[in-house]
């Protein structure tokens, strides 16, 4: 009467069937052997504690509870894998944004280094003339992760649409028979934004005051020198 998909890995909806039509199906024949019992929880991170402490000694001898992590405990640990290079990538991904904003502020702080001397002969103090470059790196990073959170929400209540662009292109880098669903799931942490967005704008902060300093103590003699 219809055709149903079953996954290894992430099962579709409850297909609800006689029994003795499931042991038909099964090859067990009318025997009335069972493979197992399933028990579908509310909350998925609560199986190992019911496993332990009301279904494992309700069990007759012979069967062995198991819960739905543990009986693809690879699976997992190879989704873990990834989620921690992922970080390790993003991670890189910053100290090299943080690297770039340190350069563009040396290379400012040496292309405005007439106007460093002209601040100091007016009687700017170093502090004033960190302050005016760290300033900088301040609105870069302020701005930046702004943008940074503002993109990536846009791209997560996007990503069904996204994932079915490029597969369309030839190219699915989430690949459907591999993780068993159709769109790759995210959950949304404000704890976890709000951290990562302001670390991002301290680093970009830290990495603009360096440059800052070092132009503060340009000697004003010598860079007056050549106006």
């Amino acid at each position: 009467a219809a055709i149903y998909r079953a996954d290894r890995f992430a099962p579709g909806p409850p297909l609800l069937v006689p029994l003795h039509l499931a042991q038909e199906l099964a090859g067990v024949g009318a025997s009335g052997a069972v493979n197992g019992v399933a028990l579908r929880l509310k909350d998925p991170y609560l199986a190992s504690e019911v496993l332990a402490q009301e279904v494992g000694p309700a069990l007759p001898v012979g069967w062995r509870p198991v819960t739905w992590m543990q009986a693809y405990e690879q699976q997992f640990a190879l989704i873990s894998m990834q989620k921690v290079m992922m970080t390790l990538a993003l991670s890189f991904i910053m100290l090299i944004a943080i690297f770039s904003i340190s350069a563009v502020m040396f290379t400012v702080t040496l292309q405005k280094k007439r106007e460093i001397g002209v601040m100091k002969a007016l009687g700017a103090t170093p502090a004033q003339v960190t302050n005016v470059f760290a300033f900088q790196g301040v609105i870069v990073g302020f701005v930046g992760a702004l943008l940074g959170v503002g993109m990536s929400l846009i791209v997560l209540c996007n990503l069904g649409y996204i994932q079915g662009a490029l597969r369309s292109m030839g190219f699915d880098p989430f690949s459907q028979s591999f993780y068993g669903m159709d769109t790759l799931p995210y959950q949304i942490n404000p704890i976890e934004i709000m951290s990562v967005s302001i670390g991002a704008f301290i680093l970009c902060a830290l990495a603009a005051y360096a440059p800052a300093y070092v132009a503060s103590r340009t000697d004003a003699a010598k860079s007056l020198r050549n106006l």
